[in-house]
């Protein structure tokens, strides 16, 4: 009884001392040494912290591992923090950095991950929106998916297994200037390799919070840990090997694609100090799993949401036949299907494909909503308490495209997109 009555005294002294002395953001007290609060954590991250959320407010703090993590629920805070320059970085431990040598858009920190995303994005949009270069590929890709549905024609199949190659395909023709066949062995093996990543990834969440379990792991050369990594070193020997393919056939001026206008601005003499040979190798790398994957997760839920919600698929398909017809879909017609872009909208808001962001760490002291949060913490966004919030969108747990559609004056259906709607996070 005594012990109890100590231990009880502990935990309430620690409580007091941290929240009216240190001033940190309210949050659960139970953890313990080295591994914090991980091992109350429920099988469903994302709404187990959305429970956190309930009772201790917008913001708020707890120890994963040994690391001191700030988790951000509410739309406007999460903004004000994710703009500032102090929580630019990564922390080391992400798990895409157990590759130690890698250097793409997924392991570099402050104003050269800056530079080189802004650099991606502009380059990107003039690709989608100026030569249109994106959709082209796009509508060329969709082609060779179709023929390869019509082989499997009246047989069961997994969508995904046509997806993958269909999806990072796109993001070859943008990167590399080429496409490779389905049945091509660098295609398999890419694309196992797309798969394989960010299931190991996940397996190794916990890298995060526990460096010193990612050394031992990776001397060990045991687990997860060193799976990752090999797939991570093979993935980028494949691309060293399109880098190198395209040094060698490279023409000033004349620009086919990702790797070409990356090569130019390595040559400049005003190069920017970023642009390196093994950043432009990590970056390609990169593309495959923030291109691929992502796009593949989102269409397995569009496709399960029209099996689903028959009602929502007869819409959809109702409204491609008025707009479409039988020739090919260009962007532009998302002005004229606004229930169709409705629908994105709804399943990016109720299934997000990362409902808890890349961690950002605070390089400096801060202050959110009056909490002091000390240099070195992680900081999260909890996308999925962000979209499921029901001060801003009514029945969350429902889905609801009508929720994006709304009339104009002059009496014409229209979607808007709330700033409150971020599936892929916000911020730099």
């Amino acid at each position: 009884m005594i012990e109890v009555l100590l231990f009880a005294a502990v935990l309430l002294s620690f409580y007091i001392y941290r929240r009216f002395f240190t001033n940190l953001p309210p949050g659960p007290i139970c953890w313990y040494p080295f591994v914090g609060y991980l091992p109350f954590l429920t099988k469903d991250p994302p709404r187990h912290l959305d429970k956190l959320r309930q009772k201790y407010g917008d913001v708020f703090g707890l120890y994963f591992g040994s690391r001191y993590v700030v988790c951000l629920a509410e739309f406007q805070t999460m903004k004000e923090v994710f703009n500032k320059d102090t929580v630019l970085e990564r922390p080391p431990e992400v798990p895409f950095a157990i590759y130690e040598d890698s250097m793409g858009l997924m392991t570099l920190n402050g104003p050269f991950w800056q530079e080189q995303r802004r650099y991606a994005v502009q380059l990107f949009k003039e690709f989608a929106f100026t030569d249109k270069t994106l959709e082209h590929h796009i509508q060329m890709e969709v082609s060779h998916l179709l023929k390869e549905i019509d082989k499997v024609v009246g047989k069961p199949i997994e969508p995904t297994v046509l997806l993958i190659p269909s999806m990072s395909n796109i993001i070859s023709s943008l990167a590399f200037g080429k496409r490779f066949e389905y049945c091509d062995p660098d295609r398999i093996m890419l694309d196992e390799l797309i798969m394989e990543i960010p299931r190991r990834a996940g397996q190794v969440a916990y890298v995060h919070y526990m460096p010193w379990v990612k050394k031992i792991m990776l001397w060990l050369k045991w687990g997860s840990c060193n799976k990752l990594r090999e797939a991570l070193i093979r993935r980028e020997a494949f691309c060293e090997k399109r880098v190198k393919l395209h040094e060698e056939s490279f023409q000033e001026g004349t620009f086919r694609d990702y790797i070409d206008y990356f090569l130019h601005e390595m040559q400049k003499e005003t190069r920017r100090s970023s642009f390196q040979r093994n950043v432009l190798v990590g970056n390609v790398s990169s593309f495959f799993g923030a291109g691929s994957e992502t796009v593949r997760t989102t269409i397995d839920w569009l496709l399960l949401v029209a099996t689903a919600f028959p009602d929502v698929r007869k819409k959809v398909q109702s409204e491609i036949d008025r707009v479409i017809g039988d020739r090919s879909p260009v962007w532009d017609d998302n002005k004229s299907m606004p229930y169709t872009m409705a629908v994105i909208w709804e399943v990016f808001r109720w299934k997000p494909i990362n409902p808890i962001n890349i961690l950002r760490r605070c390089t400096q002291e801060m202050n959110v909503k009056g909490y002091r949060i000390p240099k070195g913490s992680i900081v999260v966004s909890c996308i999925w308490s962000i979209h499921n919030d029901p001060k801003v969108f009514d029945d969350p747990n429902e889905f609801k495209p009508e929720r994006f559609l709304k009339t104009g004056d002059d009496g014409e259906v229209k979607v808007f997109k709330p700033d409150n709607l971020i599936p892929f996070s916000f911020g730099e």
